[in-house]
């Protein structure tokens, strides 16, 4: 297993969250944040996202009124990053291939 696998690996950041519970709301933004990114994205799979919701609102550390906004926020700004890169960086891309 890789260090990238390790990392992401919902069991440890599960395990993570579950000591420090006042980082779930960062936890969430980040995750949401890294997979809509645009190169982030092909790293950080959804399904981990996924399971780390479900579980802050099964464990009850984290309300569902809380987790849809800090998740809908961080990918909102992972879409913004991945727009930006694009116009910025999307012709110097481009020209490379």
């Amino acid at each position: 297993m890789n260090l990238i696998e390790s990392i992401f690996k919902p069991d440890s950041i599960q395990n993570f969250l579950l000591h420090n519970p006042e980082y779930a709301w960062l936890a969430v933004f980040m995750l949401a944040f890294l997979e809509s990114m645009v190169i982030t994205g092909n790293i950080v799979p959804s399904i981990v996202l996924f399971s780390i919701c479900v579980y802050l609102f099964d464990q009850q550390i984290l309300a569902l009124y809380l987790i849809a906004p800090i998740a809908m926020s961080g990918a909102h700004l992972g879409d913004l990053g991945g727009f930006l890169v694009g116009k910025y960086s999307g012709d110097k891309v481009l020209s490379l291939t």
